[in-house]
């Protein structure tokens, strides 16, 4: 059995960040992107370089700015499973199961956030698809008795 220890000190924090199969960016206290992983590139299809210094808001879809659960303090945290429809860099409507929480230092400040999310787009259009179908069928069934 490998000891866990041993494990993660082979591990780099930039090499787990980009190996996550979710996409991830970190903001700084005044919501600017500060990290982009690879997986949110595949996502968004906004480049790292497109991403980063951007306000978190420049995902068109992504309620920050008045309404960021982020830094609201009446919002426990982490905020977990959030669905929310955001535009990817070619226009395409996507939605997206995302959570978020604080990054605190090592003595407890804040100093900025994480959110990860990842496209659930398919999963919705299917549910949607199946529903469509259970309705028809109560009509159906009503219809015949």
């Amino acid at each position: 059995m490998v000891n866990m220890k041993d494990y993660l000190a082979q591990l780099s924090l930039e090499g787990l960040l980009e190996s996550l199969p979710a996409g991830l960016f970190l903001v700084d206290l005044q919501q600017r992107i500060v990290y982009w992983n690879p997986t949110a590139e595949k996502i968004t299809g906004y480049s790292a370089a497109q991403a980063m210094g951007q306000h978190c808001s420049f995902l068109k879809g992504i309620p920050c700015g008045q309404r960021c659960g982020l830094y609201d303090d009446r919002l426990p945290k982490p905020l977990t499973g959030v669905t929310c429809t955001v535009e990817t860099c070619d226009g395409r409507r996507i939605i997206l199961s995302k959570s978020v929480d604080l990054l605190r230092n090592e003595h407890g400040q804040v100093i900025g956030g994480v959110e990860s999310f990842v496209d659930i787009t398919r999963m919705k259009n299917a549910e949607r698809r199946l529903q469509q179908h259970a309705h028809h069928m109560e009509r159906e069934v009503a219809q015949r008795t």
